[in-house]
């Protein structure tokens, strides 16, 4: 029996969504940590700081770790993945 790569990765991606949607769901419902104090006395915009912070340290990391890692990666082709899939496509796929 062959196995089929496209339907594996289509069933993995549901179990990954729906396993996201139920931690999201719980919690929602039931909070691991309690309602933090600057959100009880108004401090909107310092979580907003706080948020864009973390932002743009994520894009800093993703353009120095990711990008990278990832180019190399469609740089290497696999026994499975097709000679097109390497390059520039292979690399916004791989993305």
């Amino acid at each position: 029996m062959e196995l089929d790569v496209a339907a594996l990765l289509q069933w993995k991606s549901l179990a990954i969504g729906l396993w996201l949607a139920a931690f999201f769901l719980l919690e929602r419902l039931v909070p691991a940590a309690p309602v933090p104090e600057a959100r009880l006395r108004g401090g909107v915009w310092q979580r907003v700081f706080v948020n864009g912070g973390l932002w743009a340290l994520n894009i800093a990391l993703s353009l120095l770790i990711v990008v990278p890692l990832s180019a190399w990666a469609a740089g290497t082709a696999l026994d499975w993945r097709p000679d097109w899939w390497s390059g520039l496509q292979g690399l916004l796929i791989d993305l």
